[in-house]
């Protein structure tokens, strides 16, 4: 089957629609399920879908209804095997634009592990596609994302969410509505679900131990997803080094400095300063003690 699709060529399916892969648009294979069922080879259903999934220009699969899919007990299988996760359909270009202002996600907590999720349309009066969105890293990128759940409606919605551990652990969602061409919105804001608590406010606690010969260690905390830099410089402004550049989930978190500048070179004993941003905003500055 890959053989025919791609693998074949120059006499393959690739060769010929270049012009439409080219121009966007959508393409889906079809297996031939009876083929499978009259050579005795069913069971190959699952890796002739996961080669196809290797072909870059294959963006789903079609169905006909086959006698056998019964028989055999076809969806339930693959359902809850090789088709057992969720996935959106890409833009294709050309068409309209999504629309301007993306949905609201509201979390409610219902115990220690359980957290509902409502979802709130911007534009109440016409359907469109939702697509909730989960990560349990540092941000949250809907290329990447697990996808919770995708819905069609006017209507606000709830999802209920289950931690799956009791180890800490903190999960980051957002919400993103869809035309019929599924051109998505912005994501929404994001919202926090934890089972270990989230800190009040942002904070740069004190670094230990200090003053220090070697190696010290900054805590620092995080009470919602943002944008962190953590610098060293010296008291008359100088920039030493950047400990943190990224984005944060919400939590206590840590970081060394090895008395060390960008070059690597080692700092001069003395009075440096530490300074904890959020966006633009500077959260807070404190003093270090080097000492050689």
């Amino acid at each position: 089957f890959y053989g025919m699709l791609e693998g074949d060529c120059p006499e393959c399916w690739g060769q010929f629609i270049q012009p439409g892969i080219s121009a966007g648009r959508l393409f889906t294979s079809g297996p031939g399920s009876y083929i499978l069922e009259d050579y005795n080879v069913w069971n190959n259903h699952g890796s002739i879908v996961e080669t196809c999934r290797s072909i870059p220009w294959i963006d789903g699969f079609q169905f006909f209804s086959y006698g056998s899919w019964r028989d055999r007990n076809y969806w339930s299988s693959a359902g809850n095997s090789f088709f057992n996760w969720k996935s959106k359909i890409r833009p294709t270009p050309g068409n309209s634009q999504p629309p301007a202002i993306s949905p609201s996600l509201i979390l409610t907590p219902i115990d220690s592990l359980t957290h509902d999720l409502t979802v709130v349309p911007s534009d109440p009066s016409q359907n469109a596609w939702f697509i909730l969105y989960r990560s349990t890293g540092e941000e949250l990128d809907p290329d990447q994302a697990e996808i919770v759940d995708i819905h069609f409606t006017k209507e606000p919605f709830t999802i209920r969410s289950v931690f799956q551990t009791t180890q800490d652990s903190i999960m980051l969602y957002g919400v993103t509505q869809a035309d019929r061409f599924w051109n998505e919105t912005a994501l929404s804001s994001i919202v926090v679900a934890s089972t270990v608590p989230i800190p009040d406010k942002p904070n740069l606690y004190r670094n230990y131990p200090n003053p220090f010969n070697g190696t010290t260690t900054i805590p620092y905390s995080v009470s919602y997803p943002a944008q962190i830099k953590i610098d060293v410089s010296t008291l008359l402004g100088q920039h030493m080094v950047t400990l943190v550049d990224h984005a944060a989930i919400p939590g206590y978190h840590h970081i060394q400095w090895n008395g060390k500048n960008e070059d690597g070179l080692e700092s001069s004993s003395g009075i440096y300063l530490v300074q904890m941003k959020m966006g633009s905003n500077v959260i807070k500055s404190r003093k270090l003690c080097l000492i050689k």
